[in-house]
């Protein structure tokens, strides 16, 4: 299994995209202000974080590696999955 370095400089919100798809280069309109979190932490920190920074996406590193990105819709899915086990 082959292993391949990445390299996350910036992330786009799909708002900004949308308004932006046929004018604008990727390296112009890319959030570079990244903000990270551990994936230890529980995901009412994450809804915390968000609702701090007001950013559409956060980072998550592992061991110091990145291994993934949870946005706003990933919050609230699982918020409505809760909450509909709830009933």
């Amino acid at each position: 299994m082959g292993f391949s370095l990445v390299l996350l400089i910036g992330v786009i919100s799909s708002v900004v995209l949308r308004s932006l798809i046929q004018t604008q280069p990727v390296q112009q309109i890319a959030q570079r202000e990244l903000i990270y979190v551990k994936s230890s932490i529980s995901l009412n920190d994450v809804f915390i974080e968000f609702r701090r920074t007001r950013t559409p996406s956060i980072q998550v590193l592992e061991d110091d590696q990145f291994a993934g990105i949870i946005g706003t819709d990933n919050i609230a899915e699982v918020i409505l999955i809760h909450n509909t086990r709830q009933v």
